[in-house]
């Protein structure tokens, strides 16, 4: 009958969606970041980006290069930090940093100007100094201090990295694993100390007579 077709096509549907999204990655939707306090009442915002992070977080880019991925020169790529909690009333950020993880950065001071150099920048402004370091066929860490302007702002931290700045041709090359962002803030509260009650006191004292004068103070 019609109608029971009608009720297997509706329960097909529904079953697809179902399945849709329960598959489908929730992309964009969910903060990869998270947030800890310690007994002082210090917070510590920790997120990190890679090759696995959704969008808006980290889209591969159209030229063959990324996290994960041995880029070169022409290779140059980018991705999003955020900062939920950027405009909480009364917040004060202590630090920010970057610290970005890569393998074979070949940095050494010996190359001089024919170096590995790879820059980045954060909401296109170049960071100071802002130049991964690393040794040839390691795995290295770089910290960058960020800006607190480029976290204000609207809590979006883009990054862009530059690599080999100083060679047109394939010459040096390097792999990024992740990019972490911590953020160190503390939110100042007010004062639980209660008000100040003033205290009724007469003058004189329960010893005065019928005929004195009180006064309330």
């Amino acid at each position: 009958m019609e109608t029971d077709k009608n009720i297997i096509r509706t329960s097909s549907c529904l079953l697809a969606l179902f399945l849709i999204i329960i598959l489908t990655p929730n992309q964009g939707l969910t903060n990869p970041g998270t947030t800890v306090e310690d007994p002082a009442g210090t917070f510590t915002y920790t997120q990190t980006i890679n090759s696995s992070s959704p969008a808006p977080y980290y889209t591969a880019p159209g030229n063959g290069g990324g996290f994960d991925i041995y880029s070169w020169y022409n290779q140059d790529f980018g991705w999003q930090h955020d900062f939920p909690a950027y405009n909480t009333a009364n917040i004060n950020i202590t630090s920010a940093t970057l610290t970005i993880y890569a393998w074979d950065v070949d940095s050494e001071t010996w190359h001089g100007t024919e170096g590995e150099y790879d820059g980045l920048k954060v909401d296109g402004v170049d960071l100071e100094p802002g130049l991964l370091q690393g040794t040839d066929g390691t795995w290295s860490e770089t910290i960058f201090d960020i800006p607190l302007s480029s976290i204000t702002d609207d809590g979006d931290i883009n990054v862009e990295l530059d690599i080999d700045m100083n060679h047109t041709s394939n010459h040096w090359a390097t792999k990024l694993d992740y990019s972490t962002l911590e953020i160190t803030y503390t939110i100042p509260t007010a004062s639980n100390t209660p008000p100040v009650v003033d205290s009724l006191t007469l003058s004189p004292g329960t010893t005065a007579s019928d005929n004195d004068d009180l006064v309330a103070t």
